[in-house]
């Protein structure tokens, strides 16, 4: 919808000068292009702990993954094993299941936690010390009014001394919250061109004075900056990462080179990678200095194959054997399960399976799962009140059904649970 009018931007400035905000004195410079310079893949050992944002205070790079929050070097490695912080217990108890991209101002990190599998009603932001990564004890709830979906992401801007946030789906407004009591909030209407809409924002940051946000829209997973003042879009770039990946955080850091931006990023088969860029017009040469991991060996592969089923007993009747049946499982290997596809299927039977591209919300409906690679059937299932029952062969090790969760996971959107069942 497109609502890019004077009469908006006056409205917003209205309510931002109410809210004691003084804009700045000099005008917000237009957004930059920007070039990759370096992406690395982390293991799944390690990228597990990536999975959701990436924030920088210009000494380290923190990130954030589904159950908390840990630091790292400006290259990115982590301590051995990493060590984690964890979502607060007060929370966990409302249901607090869910952490988004952060960010870090003032020797705090900024945490926004949701409550997806519970509804979406008590979304939170928690504050942790940098320094030693421990939770503060201050955490806000925030009005869930405004944020229906969870609270995916939260940027702070320091200078203006304001903390941001959006709805996920089709966002209309920009949330402006009080750094020091982020409950104290006014909206700025975000200026959409006719027939556009910035859904899906999984991570922002602000630089020179705007507010960059990385979405994970189909193919392209576009970074746009925003104004906070005007509420004004402008496109950055398109990525062009794909459809089977999904875009997560962003974050900016400076080198002696000049700023980099950073973004993670999850691949088929819980695959993590971090990219960096840099400004098109950047005269630096050789790699960046920060968000640039150490190479990593390549090791065998962390789950192992699983065995095979067993060979039937011969009777005392000499008649042939029977064949065992194939389990393609006895081989899911990661070359097996990238080309898989997760397929649905309404109601609890019949029905024709639709091949699923991208993760979907399904909603509360009872519909039938199957998981192909090629010709193979690797597992099915039916989801009934978001909750899978997935049937996959007796003789599947456990490491090959977890390849398989991690798959389905990965593409049907806010699974409550998922049960497995061996025939």
């Amino acid at each position: 919808m497109g609502r890019g009018n004077r009469g908006a931007q006056v409205v917003a400035l209205i309510a931002v000068l109410a809210a004691g905000w003084a804009p700045v004195a000099t005008a917000t410079p237009p957004p930059q292009p920007w070039v990759q310079v370096a992406v690395t893949t982390y293991p799944l050992a390690t990228g597990v702990f990536l999975t959701q944002g990436i924030a920088s205070d210009g000494a380290n790079l923190f990130f954030s993954y589904k159950f908390g929050v840990l630091r790292a070097g400006l290259d990115g490695t982590l301590d051995t094993p990493p060590k984690p912080t964890g979502i607060p217990p007060a929370i966990a108890a409302l249901g607090g299941d869910h952490m988004g991209d952060i960010d870090v101002h003032g020797g705090f990190i900024y945490a926004p936690i949701e409550d997806g599998a519970a509804g979406y009603h008590h979304p939170f932001i928690a504050r942790y010390d940098a320094a030693t990564m421990a939770y503060t004890g201050t955490s806000w709830e925030l009005d869930h009014t405004l944020l229906t979906d969870g609270v995916p992401w939260v940027a702070v801007d320091g200078p203006r001394h304001r903390l941001y946030t959006a709805r996920w789906d089709d966002p209309q407004v920009l949330n402006v919250h009080d750094l020091d009591d982020p409950t104290s909030v006014t909206t700025v209407p975000l200026q959409l061109p006719p027939g556009t809409d910035v859904s899906r924002i999984q991570g922002a940051k602000m630089l020179d004075g705007l507010l960059y946000a990385a979405r994970d829209n189909g193919d392209a997973k576009s970074i746009v900056a925003i104004d906070p003042v005007t509420g004004t879009i402008t496109p950055v770039m398109d990525r062009n990462l794909g459809a089977a990946t999904e875009a997560e955080g962003i974050a900016f850091v400076p080198t002696a080179d000049g700023v980099l931006m950073c973004t993670t990023e999850i691949g088929p088969l819980l695959t993590v990678r971090l990219r960096a860029y840099r400004p098109a017009d950047a005269t630096a040469t050789g790699d960046p200095s920060a968000c640039l991991p150490r190479p990593v060996t390549a090791g065998p592969d962390p789950l192992p194959t699983p065995t095979p089923d067993p060979a039937p007993v011969p009777g005392p009747v000499p008649t042939p054997a029977p064949t065992p049946k194939p389990n393609p499982l006895a081989v899911a290997t990661p070359s097996l399960l990238r080309h898989a596809k997760v397929q649905r299927a309404p109601g609890a039977a019949g029905g024709r399976f639709t091949t699923l591209t991208k993760r979907v919300t399904v909603g509360r409906r009872t519909y039938r799962v199957r998981i192909t690679s090629g010709t193979l059937v690797l597992a099915t299932g039916t989801v009934k009140a978001r909750r899978l029952t997935l049937t996959v062969r007796r003789a599947t090790s456990a490491a090959g059904r977890r390849r398989v969760v991690a798959l389905v996971t990965g593409r049907l959107r806010d699974l409550r649970s998922v049960t497995i069942r061996r025939t």
